[in-house]
């Protein structure tokens, strides 16, 4: 967290070095931090205040610099945290008076584990053995919220600003009760937060000693984490000097990226993790590392959702349009995104032009703009950022109306064989021409998308295979012929054809447009799964069906 404020506020941080922040803080001397401490001795060290309350955003009661819980799921950094759940309470000791700037910082903290609560997936919780959601706590969640979103209005009206030593404490936690999340990514310096309260630890999750902040930063840059440097503690004191040891990760221009995660950039980095890799050598020892860090990032995601996390539109944005993995976005892939945005929500939401948007987010007028400054500066188009927010689908961190890079790569696969159609017709020498020059192209986007490791969509393959007269429709009966294609080939079980069209045909119509079969493909997985295992990925075609290879 130091080194992060530093990296935010440049020669504005004159912060007191580790060494004396640690002797100041952990007043029992023994070696943690628990919140209480920090926030009774933070204004004892007047230049780390001064730098927290300049770095806080006295609207949403965080750190600008530090990712929340959201971030770090779209991001796919990995966070440990102690998992505990329980209804708001006050400490109610002598030294726990809270001055009104801490009760704010309190009771935004709270709104926001009350919010995750209310949208916690509750398949996922009960999966993990947590408490579900009944009417009767939701209805108790939604009276709190009321009450606790007045109370703020109210000090914010008095001109009163969160205090940033909660708002901190807050960030890191997850699950909210009176300590802050245990070893969290970017956690300060490297400094473990001890939870000390009334609550319990739920089975299966525990506190999670993970060394979170080691792993970030080289995962950032080597993709897996070397034997020599896994012993090193990411949450103890012994660790910190090893840490201080390692370059930050970089942009492409030099930029330090977000240091401190918030776990929204956690879910959104999440599904977004394994894409950032950068491409190596694909050995065997490569490839079961790779199906290890999948399955951990997985088991992950499944504990953020399971506890009301939804991953941040910032990042998921950033994963699903920067193809090449490069962290910046030029202005004409944030253009992409705009139209289809405004194509979907310009009815509800009046959203700012090209220009505007960009004047917002591309603070330092480069051109471009960086994976920090569009998560940092979103929000400063509140319409763009409500309707990527309702576009984004919360269990796999991408947005509904944007295609995927495999959903290109697919769509572009089926322009590849209507062009080649249509050159088989054969048309005027000019057209022709014209014809060849695109198959040209549209083949040379195939092997970049196809370098880079994507497959095309099984959705989007299936749509251009068996639709052959081109209306962009599917029926029952193409459907089942799919189905009983697959069956055939593999031997797999898969979900009926009646079950199927539930799923994909949200309106019972009976004709199944290719976004609304795209769309809802997920809710079929024993049908999408089956779908990937015959799908040739270097021709976008099943090989089960009749189809060309171009």
């Amino acid at each position: 967290m130091v080194k992060g404020l530093r990296k935010t506020l440049g020669d504005k941080a004159e912060i007191e070095d580790v060494e004396k922040i640690m002797s100041v803080l952990d007043s029992d001397k023994s070696g943690d931090i628990d919140e209480l401490e920090w926030v009774n001795n933070m204004r004892k060290l007047p230049n780390l205040y001064k730098a927290l309350d300049a770095d806080l955003d006295k609207e949403f009661g965080v750190l600008a610099s530090f990712r929340t819980p959201e971030d770090q799921l779209a991001k796919g950094l990995v966070v440990g945290c102690c998992c505990c759940c329980s209804c708001c309470r006050c400490c109610c000791c002598c030294c726990c008076y809270f001055k009104t700037e801490n009760q704010l910082a309190k009771c935004m903290g709270n709104i926001q584990r009350l919010k995750r609560e209310l949208s916690a997936n509750q398949a996922e919780r009960k999966a993990l053995g947590l408490p579900i959601l009944t009417e009767e706590r939701k209805v108790a969640i939604e009276d709190q919220l009321r009450s606790r979103k007045a109370l703020c209005k109210k000090w914010r009206a008095l001109g009163i600003s969160p205090s940033p030593g909660y708002c901190r404490s807050h960030q890191e936690a997850l699950t909210g009760e009176d300590g802050a999340c245990r070893e969290s990514p970017d956690s300060f310096h490297g400094i473990k937060v001890r939870h000390r309260g009334h609550g319990h630890i739920h089975e299966g999750l525990g506190r999670g000693h993970v060394r979170c902040r080691l792993r970030a930063l080289v995962d950032e840059q080597l993709g897996e984490v070397p034997q020599a440097l896994q012993g090193l503690g990411g949450g103890h004191r012994s660790g910190l000097r090893s840490l201080e040891l390692l370059p930050l990760p970089r942009g492409p221009a030099g930029q330090v990226h977000g240091q401190h995660p918030a776990p929204q950039a956690g879910v959104g980095r999440q599904p977004g993790g394994a894409q950032g890799a950068r491409p190596l050598e694909l050995t065997e020892e490569r490839k079961a590392a790779i199906h290890a860090e999948f399955r951990s990032r997985k088991d992950l995601c499944k504990k953020f959702r399971a506890q009301g996390v939804v991953p941040s539109p910032g990042y998921c944005v950033f994963n699903q349009v920067d193809v090449d993995k490069k962290r910046v976005l030029a202005r004409s892939k944030l253009e992409r995104v705009l139209v289809v945005i405004k194509g979907a929500f310009g009815a509800k939401y009046s959203i700012k032009d090209l220009d505007t948007i960009m004047e917002r987010l591309d603070k330092d007028k480069s051109g471009d703009i960086s994976e920090h400054e569009r998560v940092l500066n979103v929000k400063a188009c509140p319409n763009f950022y409500k309707a990527l927010e309702e576009d984004l689908d919360p269990d796999f961190g991408v947005l509904n109306s944007f295609r995927t890079p495999e959903d290109q790569l697919a769509k572009c696969m089926g322009n590849l064989a209507r062009l080649k159609a249509e050159l088989d017709a054969g048309p005027a020498d000019d057209r022709k021409a014209a014809i060849e020059a695109e198959l040209l192209s549209r083949k040379e986007l195939c092997r970049k998308f196809r370098a880079h490791g994507v497959k095309p969509s099984p959705g989007y393959c299936v749509v251009n295979q068996i639709d052959t007269e081109k209306k962009r429709v599917l029926t029952k009966e193409k459907v089942g012929e799919v189905v009983t294609a697959l069956k055939a080939a593999l031997g797999v079980e898969i979900e009926d054809v009646d079950a199927i069209m539930q799923k994909v045909d949200k309106g019972a119509t009976g004709m199944i447009t290719d976004h609304g079969w795209v769309l809802n493909l997920k809710g079929c997985p024993l049908f999408l799964k089956a779908l990937e295992a015959d799908l040739d990925p270097d021709y976008g075609i099943l090989k089960c069906m009749p189809g060309d290879k171009i």
